[in-house]
């Protein structure tokens, strides 16, 4: 049996077209109003995006969620639409308690790909783009290969764009300040 290609009713997706996407464990997301449809995640992808969620759940604060592969949109109105899913993101715990569909991007403090070979392009380039358009201040790199790796990248607000503040590679432990205090060592995430 073949799947229908799935076409935007108009010029560009919308929100409201993800509701008639097939719920087949991809990742469809929206950028400047075209779909992005991903694979699946790994089971070591997900097993990396469980352990990190879990470290930075011990470390939040009360006023703070950390969620795993939920959605951010804006509101479309002034741009293409974009609708990004993260891996993991760290968001005040009120967004999570107001949202319906997708977060608001100024309520999210941090938000973190796990880069698989397959989409070290994306997230190295596309979504950090969008993600710094979007105004989020932290952003993370998590590397699976090997034993690990972990970028931090800081939003310059003037300038638009992230700014490199860490790299941590294998069993060094390192101390992350945003979006709050946070140690972790890439071979932790990956064994």
């Amino acid at each position: 049996m073949s799947e229908a290609l799935l076409l935007p009713p108009h010029d560009a997706w919308t929100l409201a077209d993800l509701d008639r996407v097939p719920d087949d464990g991809c990742r469809y997301e929206i950028f400047d109003g075209s779909l992005l449809v991903s694979p699946p995640p790994s089971v070591r992808h997900q097993a990396v995006a469980q352990v990190l969620s879990r470290l930075l759940e011990a470390a939040a604060g009360a006023n703070v969620r950390v969620l795993q592969a939920a959605g951010i949109a804006t509101s479309g109105q002034d741009e293409a639409l974009k609708y990004v899913i993260p891996d993991v993101l760290v968001v005040s715990a009120q967004a999570v308690r107001d949202a319906a569909q997708a977060l608001d991007p100024r309520d999210v403090l941090a938000v973190i790909e796990i880069v698989s070979p397959s989409t070290v392009t994306r997230d190295q380039v596309l979504k950090r783009a969008v993600y710094a358009g979007l105004g989020i201040g932290s952003y993370w790199l998590v590397g699976t290969t090997g034993q690990g790796s972990i970028t931090v990248l800081e939003l310059d607000a003037a300038a638009g764009l992230y700014r490199e503040v860490l790299v941590a590679v294998g069993s060094h432990t390192v101390r992350v300040a945003r979006p709050f205090a946070v140690e972790v060592s890439p071979s932790a995430l990956v064994s």
